[in-house]
């Protein structure tokens, strides 16, 4: 592999990039954001795959259940610190 100016991990979804993490020799604004918008095309392809995935499979997608308990405790700690 050939060595890189930009070494750059993305976390997406398919309507924007929530977080970025890059590490590069100095390269202009123009390429980082090149970088990030090639990443996120890829990435809502990805999504669309996992999607048309789900719809075949027939898998629903689970509901998760508020954990009053949990919550509480949150509020605790949130006094304290």
């Amino acid at each position: 592999m050939e060595v890189s100016e930009l070494d750059i991990v993305l976390s997406q979804s398919k309507d924007k990039t929530v977080m970025i993490e890059a590490g590069a020799k100095q390269v202009s604004e123009d390429i980082l954001v090149s970088a990030v918008e090639k990443a996120h095309t890829q990435t809502k392809l990805i999504i669309g795959l996992i999607e048309d995935f789900v719809k075949k499979a027939g898998q629903k997608k689970l509901e998760v259940v508020k954990d009053s308990a949990l919550y509480e405790m949150m509020g605790v700690f949130r006094k304290i610190i």
